[in-house]
């Protein structure tokens, strides 16, 4: 699910980028312009959240920053749970 979800990220992406050179039909370049702009706005906002989630590692960090920016949750949400697995498995043995 996750990866069907980054897909169409990339493909809102994709078309809105196109927008910018290929008229779309039905004034749909403007509106695909403002949902990427609005959707990298709140992955901005998430980016706090990852700072806490992410690797603690300073070059696997900024390796993982532009991933952030482009998915948001769809990218630190599966990190924030597997480093809870790891410290919850850490704890117990």
């Amino acid at each position: 699910m996750i990866a069907f979800l980054k897909a169409n990220c990339l493909a809102l992406y994709v078309l809105a980028g196109l927008s910018l050179f290929v008229d779309f039909p039905w004034g749909s370049g403007p509106w695909l312009q403002r949902i990427t702009v609005a959707l990298w706005v709140i992955h901005l906002l998430e980016i706090p959240i990852f700072l806490r989630a992410g690797p603690g590692d300073l070059r696997l960090l900024l390796r993982s920053l532009m991933p952030a920016l482009l998915f948001g949750a769809l990218y630190w949400l599966p990190l924030r749970r597997a480093a809870r697995m790891h410290d919850s498995g850490g704890n117990a043995a």
